[in-house]
């Protein structure tokens, strides 16, 4: 019982894990680019992608955070999958939305990351010039 209950939690976390890589344009067959990205070896991204291991509890906020979920989501399934940009909140009687970022502004957000300081700067500058009215 104990045994089965672990299994389902394994690949409860392997579901979530396959989904966030999917959502940013991964293969699960992508072996040597999801070992770089984890900073881990083929054989643990392996078995977090068939259910046979967990990360460690110590990994699992770095693996979340390459993703661009939470760790609540990736490790136990708990909703947003996303973090929140803004929390529901009542000021002067107008309400703020709860939204989380898609998975297209997810990639956008970890291809910016990888730039270097100066190749953001010019995407900074860039969306300046884009969104002036």
């Amino acid at each position: 019982m104990v045994e089965n209950n672990k299994n389902k939690i394994r690949l409860e976390f392997a579901n979530r894990f396959c989904k966030a890589l999917k959502e940013l344009g991964y293969s699960t067959n992508q072996q040597k680019e999801l070992q770089q990205l984890f900073s881990v070896s083929g054989q643990a991204v392996r078995k977090w992608i068939s259910g046979q291991t967990l990360p460690t509890s110590a990994r699992m906020p770095q693996i979340a955070e390459v993703l661009g979920v939470r760790r609540a989501w990736l490790q136990d399934g708990e909703k947003p999958m996303r973090p929140l940009l803004e929390e529901v909140s009542e000021v002067n009687s107008h309400y703020s939305v709860k939204q989380s970022l898609s998975s297209e502004e997810m990639k956008l957000v970890l291809k910016y990351r990888a730039l270097s300081f100066k190749k953001r700067k010019v995407i900074k500058d860039t969306l300046s010039v884009l969104t002036e009215k």
